[in-house]
Parts: structure tokens; C-alpha cells; sequence
């Protein structure tokens, strides 16, 4: 396996810092992998934890370099079917079609 990508994963552990931390160590130690991508929420508290993982793992020697996080926005390019505009987003609840998708995102390339 080259690369690993975590997608939408530290949003759900970025309470838990430590462990997510020895977890990525353990997973970088253990694999073969050269690149680890991580593609998440638009947090700041996801943001916080990739760049602080990116330096722990670069202190360790496990990384080339350390890495920071970065934001996009990007834009779907299809169109939601009519059905779903019609029944599920119509703004009751707070269900309103998003036309921008925003995210953090960072690559850290393995030492190897």
C-alpha cells in the first residue's frame, strides 16, 4: 500500500489527541505507506490537530517534512436529482443544499 487517506476521520477523534497521534505513529510504523492524505471538515479544532500530528510525527523522524494544513472550497459539479430538491432540502431543520463544499486537507509524506 502506498498511500492512505483519511477522509473525514480526525473530526471524529480530535478529542482524543494523544491517541490519534500514537495511532497515525503506530499505523506509519507498521505499514509500508509513503503518503498519508488527510481530507476533513472545516473545523478549526481538525486544522489544530493535523498540523500539531504533522509536527509530533516530523520531530519523530517519520516524516520528510513537516506539513501544514491547508483550506479549499470547491463546487460540486453536478446537480442534486429534483427529488432531492424537492423533498429533502427545503430549508425545514436546517437541510439547505450547500453550493460550496469548504475543507482542510494535508499531505504528509512517510520517511522511508
Amino acid at each position: 500500500m502506498d498511500i492512505i487517506i483519511a477522509q473525514n476521520f480526525l473530526t471524529e477523534v480530535y478529542t482524543g489527541r494523544k491517541r490519534a497521534m500514537a495511532t497515525f505513529e503506530r499505523l506509519i510504523r507498521r505499514s509500508h505507506c509513503r503518503y498519508i492524505v488527510f481530507v476533513d471538515n472545516m473545523y478549526d479544532k481538525v486544522r489544530e490537530l493535523m498540523n500539531e500530528l504533522s509536527g509530533c510525527l516530523n520531530d519523530k523522524g517519520l516524516t520528510r517534512h513537516r506539513a501544514y494544513a491547508a483550506t479549499a472550497t470547491i463546487r460540486p459539479n453536478f446537480r442534486l436529482p429534483q427529488v432531492m430538491q424537492q423533498h429533502h432540502f427545503t430549508g425545514e431543520d436546517g437541510l439547505i443544499p450547500r453550493y460550496s463544499v469548504k475543507f482542510h486537507h494535508m499531505v504528509l509524506e512517510i520517511a522511508r
